[in-house]
């Protein structure tokens, strides 16, 4: 009877001791910077030398030297380099995934935080099929096979919960597209250019013109029409002329 408890026990160890260096060994994976690693060959097998095919070559040059940079902890030129991939190319997914392991490694688990609710965010979008256009593509570059949205939430989330932070209560970070800030600050100056030039500018020439009126003159308060001083009312728009 003793022997079978103990060799049942020492066979529920067994499975349970596999079982977790199978986790660890699956979780290790994941989190690895290798299996981040695009499939270069489609891009050298893509004809022409249109603008397309230039600025997805320029991203996957970019992307790839931020993840070297990140295998060889050089966290500064990783950071650079991932940070400008993911402006020319926001929807590819694995991008925010390199950089919360950036950040992470880094020391910066909030950051990182936002970047892995990022990823899945993106990574869930590419699997219910919304980017239509550049989703097929993305899949033609990745190694193997696209990671399941809810087994990498999980994978992040128990990651996470070991810095003490709550996945559903993270905000994934912004995507702030390269040409938005240009046109940003373009828009903002022609408002300003508008604003000054039909508005602010007319009410200070007609104040000025009010309290410097030709001799023998009153300025229109209303239609900064010129009337005679004896008249009591604008011989534009009839308007009453305040008193003095």
């Amino acid at each position: 009877m003793r022997i079978k408890y103990f060799l049942a026990c020492s066979v529920y160890l067994g499975v349970f001791c596999f079982s977790a260096l199978t986790a660890r060994a699956q979780t290790e994976d994941f989190f690895s910077e290798k299996r981040l690693f695009p499939n270069t060959e489609l891009l050298n097998r893509m004809p022409g030398d249109g603008g397309a095919q230039r600025e997805l070559r320029a991203f996957a040059d970019k992307y790839e030297r931020g993840l070297y940079a990140l295998s060889g902890g050089q966290t500064g030129r990783a950071e650079q380099y991932l940070l400008e991939a993911r402006k020319s190319w926001p929807e590819y997914y694995a991008t925010d995934f390199a950089l919360g392991l950036l950040y992470e490694n880094d020391g910066r688990p909030d950051l990182a935080a936002r970047y892995y609710k990022s990823y899945l965010k993106k990574l869930t979008l590419l699997t219910r099929g919304h980017y239509r256009i550049s989703g097929p593509l993305m899949v033609s570059m990745s190694r193997g096979e696209i990671e399941s949205p809810s087994i990498a939430r999980e994978f992040i989330r128990q990651r996470l919960y070991a810095y003490g932070i709550d996945l559903e209560d993270v905000r994934p970070a912004v995507t702030v597209p390269a040409f938005l800030l240009p046109a940003l600050i373009g828009l903002l100056a022609g408002a300003l250019f508008v604003i000054l030039r039909y508005f602010a500018w007319p009410a200070f020439r007609l104040r000025y013109r009010m309290k410097h009126p030709p001799e023998g003159f009153w300025i229109c308060p209303s239609c900064g029409s010129e009337t005679p001083e004896l008249s009591t009312e604008c011989q534009v728009c009839g308007r009453p002329r305040k008193p003095l």
